[in-house]
């Protein structure tokens, strides 16, 4: 539904990137960014409203992406800038989410474990969004030789994103392959959740 209703926009949001000036597109970006990472990156609770949701998100996204494609910032097209920024962010977040669970005892309820968590998952989140900003800009700026390989696993991603996004898949992919419990309660974690993900991709 998310992709389906970008699909009808997308009309609607390149004739404004494309016609829209410069100062125009940046007064827009920076309050509507307000108004879409301000609350759920402060607070962890009751962060989706009529302005923080997926579809939102996605369209602002959208539009921030044609604005950097048409004005490029030189910033982001340093990709030793966006790399280390991408992991020293990531690096700090895991960090603080780990203090937090050692501090809290593993309690998931705690308002700052929840908010940090939030930050992994909501990319409606500003720590969520630079990570991912900055990864993106980084892969995009490296320059490699043309990958067979990597092409045809590339041509599968939307697809694989469609299936184990669909509510017909759900208890297959969230319970069966990447069983919460089993993840969790492995001896060695990152070993299970890379497993599961290979797994999740291979299935779907």
């Amino acid at each position: 539904s998310l992709y389906i209703l970008l699909y009808i926009f997308f009309p609607i949001l390149n004739a404004a990137i494309h016609n829209c000036k410069k100062g125009m597109l940046e007064v827009f970006l920076v309050l509507y960014g307000i108004f879409l990472f301000a609350k759920p990156t402060i607070v962890a609770h009751d962060y989706l409203n009529y302005i923080t949701n997926d579809y939102t998100a996605f369209i602002y996204i959208y539009i921030f992406i044609g604005y950097i494609k048409k004005y490029p910032v030189k910033l982001l097209e340093n990709k030793r800038v966006t790399g280390y920024t991408a992991i020293i962010l990531y690096c700090l977040l895991s960090l603080a989410y780990g203090a937090a669970l050692y501090v809290t005892q593993g309690n998931h309820d705690s308002s700052i474990v929840e908010r940090l968590e939030l930050y992994y998952a909501g990319f409606y989140t500003l720590p969520n969004f630079l990570i991912a900003l900055c990864t993106f800009m980084f892969f995009k700026n490296i320059k490699m030789k043309n990958s067979k390989l990597i092409n045809t696993m590339g041509k599968t991603t939307f697809g694989i994103y469609v299936i184990h996004q669909t509510p017909a898949f759900w208890q297959c992919v969230w319970f069966d392959i990447a069983n919460p419990g089993l993840i969790y309660g492995a001896s060695n974690y990152l070993l299970a959740v890379v497993i599961a993900i290979l797994a999740t991709f291979i299935a779907c």
